[in-house]
């Protein structure tokens, strides 16, 4: 019997909120997994000849957590996204697409960048990986106006913001050295409510991301 231990298939965390969950508005529930992004990457990439599982880590309403960004002892406030690596380890890579929570006036975009720098020094801390510590951010999909339901001043200023993030995250991918993708020049949240994405955008997703991750880890 050989000594050698078989070589896992790459891992790869996807942490977001609904729309890497796969909320679906028009009932409430969830599109299944052949449709939601991070499971249809999975599938794409394997098909791409890259030996890999996805995680799909999302969650319906989860924001970046801002408390204790003063405090540098402080990496992991509830020490969930700790728990979750070392849960779903080993990781080959981490995608992030968290801040559309905490955008409205609700965080800052400054201080939401700030709390996404956090995952990254947390999750380097930590001895989880297969590899060497792989993280590739994305940008937030885009709300689009028709039919949004709030006023047309939250509008304007979720808009405003979610730009300012597509662009504090780019720098902080550089600052950081870890990916970074714009997923709106693939799919924004163009249906249904607005603010979450369709069947189609999902999918559009799953291949314009998984090219990225294909190029990180290919």
């Amino acid at each position: 019997m050989s000594d050698k231990k078989k070589k896992l298939p790459a891992r790869i965390i996807c942490y977001g909120d609904s729309n890497t969950y796969g909320y679906d508005p028009r009932d409430r529930g969830r599109y299944g997994s052949e449709i939601r992004w991070p499971e249809a990457m999975g599938a794409w990439l394997r098909d791409q000849g890259l030996d890999c599982q996805t995680v799909n880590e999302g969650m319906n309403g989860r924001a970046v957590d801002l408390r204790g960004l003063t405090d540098p002892v402080m990496p992991d406030p509830d020490g969930f996204f700790a728990h979750m690596l070392l849960r779903d380890a080993p990781c080959a890579l981490v995608v992030i697409m968290m801040g559309s929570n905490n955008l409205n006036g609700l965080g800052g975009v400054d201080r939401v960048a700030m709390g996404i720098r956090r995952y990254l020094v947390t999750g380097r801390s930590l001895a989880v990986w297969s590899g060497e510590p792989r993280f590739l951010l994305l940008s937030t999909p885009y709300t689009t106006g028709e039919g949004f339901s709030g006023s047309g001043e939250q509008l304007v200023r979720i808009m405003a913001e979610e730009k300012e993030l597509t662009k504090a995250l780019r720098q902080l991918s550089v600052e950081m050295d870890c990916g970074f993708l714009d997923v709106n020049q693939f799919a924004s949240a163009e249906g249904y409510d607005r603010s979450h994405l369709t069947e189609e955008g999902h999918l559009a997703l799953a291949r314009g991301i998984g090219a990225r991750v294909l190029d990180m880890l290919g």
